[in-house]
């Protein structure tokens, strides 16, 4: 898998395994929703790296006690994501030290609970496996679904995985009574459930303290910082432009034929590093735009920032159909694969009900990374590249937005070694300052043998 997505990492980075950036940090302290959502995927793989085997362990007992089967621990990592980020924003500082030092007290409060619960051994004959409902423990066949996780939501729903009751209850020194006078399903302690005690602890949400901590005033006027941004963009001499400022973050459309798009990336990432404020730019042509306003049912950024934000260069008809992007973070399961399958990578997997949320390409592309799955990420990356007409503009600025410009290119230069074309975005990405991230030859090779070839 990607270099940048190994699980030895043990850091917050971005998807192209860079440091997060001071601005977004800031930023998603302050609730923006594009930072907060970059925040929450450093966030979310630190704590899986560290605790994977910690949360698998946590969580198998929680589904033993409630008759779930989770196999996506991920997930579960992502609602503790959901929790420190909360506690961060409520109580914490906006900078990189207090949203790690915040990450870092969960891990190990998370790791230090599993050490403490006793080593569950469930053997051969005590699994069952059926079609319909895969392969579970026999003591909770048929398993129910599990909750499907929601972005955002935390342990509000789940039971918190380290101050639920049941966590008490099997980390306690009390061992549990014994019904059958056998512990074959545990290593040096008696179980719970599988035929051992009967009790069974309702699910309880933790408590939230109310913050008392308040956002400090950032230096640098808005005045002032607003002015170097409106400087920068006319000085592009676009044939149109929008601005759109919305609290700490500023998005930014700008359309000409004669746009160098790595030039504005550079001029753009001069003025984040200036102001600390996260700055995105969507750069476009005629054709582009045209594309993204008005022979696009769906959603996307054009749309919001000339809905939400200001002209201030030429003249734009009011965009057709939805305006709202998706948000790539919070894109179900059900939908990724609705969605991958409609631009071309079809997986085997179990048939899920129809989904209908259906977005463009581009999006589809950016959720792949909000998972841990590589069949997603890098296969599905590739083959959704090759399979579909691409808006190119639309692309990179997604790439650059959620910090995935070096995987892209990574991918980009794996693919043109394997026949294929895509000379304007290597173009482009061969001039900017982000190096391409390597990625798997042989993975690429196999799945455009079986998906494109």
């Amino acid at each position: 898998m990607h270099c940048n997505r190994v699980t030895d990492r043990h850091g917050l980075y971005t998807i192209d395994g860079e440091p997060l950036h001071a601005a977004t940090i800031r930023a998603a302290h302050a609730g923006m929703e594009y930072d907060v959502d970059l925040v929450h995927l450093s966030v979310r793989d630190m704590v899986s790296n560290l605790c994977r085997i910690h949360i698998g362990k946590i969580t198998r007992e929680f589904d033993l006690d409630n008759g779930f089967w989770r196999t996506i621990h991920y997930d579960e990592a992502g609602r503790y994501a959901d929790d420190i980020i909360k506690d961060w924003r409520m109580y914490g500082e906006d900078t990189f030290a207090s949203i790690y030092d915040t990450t870092l007290y969960y891990i190990r409060v998370i790791q230090d609970v599993a050490n403490s619960m006793p080593n569950r051994v469930l053997h051969n004959s005590d699994w069952r496996f059926t079609p319909e409902y895969g392969t579970a423990p026999k003591s909770i066949y048929p398993p129910s679904k599990p909750p499907d996780y929601k972005y955002g939501e935390g342990h509000t729903i789940i039971p918190d995985g380290t101050m639920h009751p049941l966590i008490t209850h099997l980390s306690s020194s009390e061992p549990c009574p014994l019904k059958d006078g056998n512990s074959i399903h545990m290593m040096g302690a008696i179980p719970h459930r599988l035929s051992g005690c009967d009790a069974c602890v309702s699910f309880a949400p933790r408590k939230v303290v109310p913050s008392t901590y308040e956002f400090k005033n950032r230096r640098v006027s808005d005045i002032e910082k607003t002015n170097a941004i409106l400087k920068m963009i006319y000085g592009m001499k676009p044939q149109v432009a929008f601005l759109c400022e919305a609290g700490t973050r500023h998005s930014i459309l700008v359309s000409d034929v004669n746009l160098d798009v790595s030039h504005v990336y550079q001029q753009v990432d001069e003025l984040e590093v200036r102001f600390g404020t996260p700055i995105d730019c969507l750069v476009t042509d005629h054709q582009s735009l045209y594309d993204l306003l008005y022979a696009d049912a769906y959603g996307n950024d054009a749309k919001r920032i000339i809905r939400q934000g200001k002209l201030l260069i030429g003249t734009v008809s009011e965009p057709l159909g939805k305006w709202i992007p998706p948000r790539p973070v919070a894109i179900s399961r059900a939908d990724m694969l609705y969605n991958m399958e409609r631009h071309g990578f079809e997986m085997i997997v179990p048939r899920i009900r129809p989904h209908h949320s259906e977005m463009r390409v581009e999006y589809t592309i950016t959720s792949t990374h909000f998972n841990m799955e590589p069949r997603w990420y890098i296969t599905g990356f590739a083959v959704m590249l090759c399979k579909n007409t691409i808006n190119w503009h639309l692309m990179l600025y997604l790439a650059k937005t959620y910090g995935y410009l070096g995987t892209l290119h990574g991918i980009l230069e794996e693919l043109v070694k394997n026949d294929q074309k895509f000379d304007k975005p290597l173009s482009i990405l061969r001039r900017c300052v982000y190096k391409p991230v390597p990625t798997e030859s042989d993975t690429i090779q196999e799945a455009l043998e079986i998906y494109v070839h």
